[in-house]
């Protein structure tokens, strides 16, 4: 299985560093709803951020409580910008080289396989969200995300503010990849406005940035990073004023 498998964790917890971004998304696009692309999405267990429940300590909760996937995230400092409540998610789509298909019981197991073994927590959550997963797994696509992108970027709803997710992705990007990307962003948002949302580590660092980008009118318009995070989402120090 090493052999002939790539290291892609699917790590749900991330989610709920990624939902204030999510929420500032909505917020700024009118409280549409939104549409989410991912790269990089393994199993696509992010992609169903809005069918888990959220703790982020002394008693502040969201999402929905009878879900059997509940995520901790400890918040460091001033509490993040969090939505009233879950915003709507129109559509959802992923991109992954080699997508895990919940349904094959050897592409779960090397899921499972990739969580470390001293950490049953990451483990029980996992089973959890493949478990919810199963009977109506996300839509998944094989292949080079930029290849893709243009394409699903034009897919989406045109009523809905458009999300490209990224977590712990680019790092498997060349420069030249990521500039191809940017690229792709800028031209494809002369047609609408889109949102970049990425966690990805830093060179050096010990912890994740959550960084929010804006593009619109073929450039890209802001880019800002809104919180350093735990790389598996255990906590949360929101920087963003």
């Amino acid at each position: 299985m090493i052999s002939t498998r790539l290291i892609q964790t699917n790590e749900v917890r991330r989610c709920a560093c990624l939902l204030p971004a999510l929420g500032l998304v909505a917020a700024t696009g009118g409280d549409r709803p939104l549409a989410m692309l991912e790269v990089g999405a393994s199993a696509g267990l992010n992609l169903n951020w809005d069918r888990y429940g959220y703790d982020y300590g002394a008693g502040r909760r969201l999402g929905v409580p009878a879900s059997p996937v509940q995520l901790t995230c400890e918040v460091r400092g001033e509490l993040p910008p969090l939505p009233p409540r879950l915003p709507a998610l129109a559509w959802r789509v992923g991109v992954d080289l080699s997508p895990v298909d919940l349904r094959d019981p050897s592409a779960v197991g090397w899921l499972r396989a990739l969580v470390w073994p001293d950490q049953p927590e990451r483990a029980a959550l996992l089973e959890a969200a493949i478990a919810l997963a199963r009977p109506d797994p996300p839509r998944l696509l094989a292949g080079d995300a930029l290849e893709h992108l243009p394409r699903l970027i034009a897919e989406a709803p045109a009523d809905a503010a458009l999300g490209v997710v990224h977590t712990h992705t680019l790092n498997q990007f060349t420069p030249k990849a990521r500039e191809r990307l940017e690229a792709i962003l800028c031209r494809a948002s002369t047609e609408r406005e889109i949102w970049r949302i990425g966690i990805e580590g830093r060179h050096g660092a010990t912890h994740a940035e959550l960084e929010l980008a804006r593009y619109a009118a073929g450039a890209r318009r802001s880019r800002r990073a809104l919180a350093r995070c735990e790389g598996h989402g255990e906590w949360i120090e929101w920087l963003a004023r």
